[in-house]
């Protein structure tokens, strides 16, 4: 297996994921892992409908979003999750990852600025130093010709798992 991106991204599937990230880390599988989504059939046929040809998207729960990893084999693979906690819960849940980037995470309620496309909430950020704690490298990062911004944990910033 190789995971080639974790990403935390409010939108989930959409322009950047499918025109940037996914040629530029030859990505074969999309794997959204979110519960909401997984629970309902229009939003999953929804985001399945947003691949380019060749690419193959699934869902799955935050709960065994480390089964589905072990399964792609040799296919390579970038994890969605909606939320900084989702990142977390899947963890939690024995999915292991080592780099959690951070891609657009939307503006409102009493969430900061980080980046013009990361806004996080103290939650968030609190949650994110548990994943430093716990050696994950978090980065800021929209498009992968930008300058990924380290938050928090361990490596090289502009370093990629897989790529």
């Amino acid at each position: 297996m190789s995971v080639s991106l974790v990403r935390v991204d409010s939108r989930l599937m959409h322009g950047q994921i499918v025109t940037a990230w996914v040629p530029s880390l030859r990505i074969d599988l999309v794997l959204v892992a979110d519960d909401e989504v997984l629970a309902d059939e229009f939003e999953r046929e929804l985001i399945r409908s947003t691949a380019s040809p060749g690419l193959e998207v699934e869902v799955c729960g935050l709960h065994n979003v480390g089964q589905w990893v072990a399964q792609a084999g040799e296919r390579r693979v970038l994890v969605l999750f909606r939320a900084v906690e989702m990142a977390l819960a899947a963890r939690r849940n024995g999915f292991v990852f080592d780099r959690l980037n951070l891609g657009n995470c939307h503006a409102g309620g009493k969430r900061e600025r980080v980046t013009d496309s990361v806004y996080l909430e103290a939650p968030d950020v609190e949650q994110l130093r548990a994943l430093g704690r716990e050696g994950v490298e978090v980065f800021c990062q929209a498009l992968p010709n930008e300058a990924p911004h380290r938050m928090c944990g361990h490596g090289p910033a502009g370093s990629r798992e897989g790529a």
